[in-house]
Order: C-alpha cells, then sequence, then structure tokens
C-alpha cells in the first residue's frame, strides 16, 4: 500500500483517524444520527442515483474511498461488479458487511494517489468526498488525473467549487480556514488534459453546501 504524498500532513491526519475502529465506527453512524447529516445524505444519494443512471450501467464500478461503505447500495445497482476501495480497513470491513447479503463487493486496501490497477481497468470511478481533504493545490489534480487513468469510460468525483456561495460566504467571514477548493474551469481543463470530456456538474445544494458532483466521460483511447 503506498502512502499518500508527505505534502499532505492534515491529509494524513484524517486518513488515519479513519483507520482506527472506533473513528470508523463513529463516522459510520453520524449520518444517522445528525439531522443535517441525515438530509445531506438523502439528497445525495437522490443526487448519485441520477447521475448514476445518466452514465449507463458499468460493466466494474470502483469506489475510492468507500468510507463505510454508505453510498455502495445505489452504486451496486448500477454495476455488475463493485470494487469497494480504501486507504482505512475498518472502513473496508464495514462497508464489506453492508454488502455481504445483496451485492456482495470486492474489496481492497489501497491509496487514492496511487491506485494499484493498470490504465483502463474499469469502465468508472467514484470518488466522493475526498478531494476537498487534499490541502495541496498540486495533489488534488493528481487525485483526478488518478481516477481517470484506471478508468476506461467515465469518472465522477467531488469537489468544493471554489466559485459556490457557500465558498464566497465562507471566505468572507473568515471564521474558519479556507477549504481545499477546485473550480469548474479548473476540473475542466484537467480532464481535457487526460482525454476526457465533462458530461455535467450538480451542485448538492445550491446555497448550504460547496460540494460539487463532477462527471467526467473519456473521449479519447
Amino acid at each position: 500500500m503506498t502512502e499518500p504524498p508527505k505534502s499532505q500532513t492534515p491529509r494524513i491526519r484524517y486518513s488515519e483517524k479513519r483507520r482506527q475502529a472506533h473513528q470508523a465506527a463513529s463516522y459510520d453512524v453520524k449520518y444517522e444520527k445528525e439531522i443535517v447529516k441525515r438530509a445531506s445524505d438523502a439528497r445525495e444519494k437522490r443526487l448519485l442515483t441520477h447521475i448514476l443512471a445518466r452514465s449507463g450501467r458499468h460493466q466494474r464500478l470502483l469506489d475510492v474511498p468507500c468510507g463505510a461503505g454508505r453510498l455502495s447500495a445505489v452504486m451496486a445497482d448500477n454495476t455488475e461488479r463493485l470494487i469497494e476501495a480504501d486507504y482505512a480497513y475498518p472502513m473496508i470491513e464495514l462497508a464489506r458487511e453492508k454488502g455481504a447479503e445483496s451485492y456482495q463487493p470486492a474489496v481492497a486496501n489501497v491509496s487514492a494517489f496511487d491506485l494499484p490497477f493498470g490504465d483502463g481497468a474499469v469502465d468508472m470511478v467514484v470518488s466522493i468526498r475526498l478531494n476537498h481533504h487534499i490541502p495541496d493545490a498540486v495533489d488534488r489534480r493528481r487525485h483526478v488525473r488518478e481516477l481517470c487513468r484506471v478508468s476506461s469510460r467515465h469518472v465522477l468525483v467531488t469537489f468544493f467549487d471554489a466559485h459556490s456561495m457557500k465558498n464566497k460566504i465562507r471566505n468572507w467571514r473568515g471564521k474558519k480556514r479556507p477549504k481545499s477548493t477546485m473550480s469548474r474551469a479548473e476540473v475542466t481543463q484537467l480532464a481535457g488534459e487526460v482525454g476526457y470530456g465533462i458530461a455535467g456538474f450538480w451542485r448538492l445544494s445550491p446555497l448550504f453546501s460547496g460540494h460539487t458532483f463532477a462527471l467526467l466521460e473519456r473521449t479519447a483511447s
């Protein structure tokens, strides 16, 4: 297993916390206990269902990081084979348990920055709520490039939109540290550099969230 780049000290701290069993369990239930998180979870699942339906059914779909499998069932409905991958092994175990009786995912303990798969090894890669935890702009781009490398058709990645209302308000107030962001223009340019086009952008919430889904579609072999 390859470690994330050393420049990502906050990212490493975030990842290492999730590698602890009690932290993984806590993360797993917070979307059930917290009212705001429950609402966000419902919106996210509806949006994910819509985007996956638009992209079509895939033979092999890689979900990285899979976390505790919160969104796994939605993805399993749109693929013949779901591969759940995460840097934190306790998360993988939780994801495996959730799918044991129905979709039975394959699992892999990996770094999202150096995926142990060949070029175009899967039909689609989904990476939700990781990019905004990467503090270095170069490494955020590296993350997207790596997702594109292992997919032969589609990449669905979320990022925190630099031009979202949520981010503008956050920066105006100045009470919290700046988010790790990307812009739609930056994602579009990056996609073009690696042979992908943008099939669509969807914001989780126009006012209350900066999280944005980008569906990338391969345009060149």
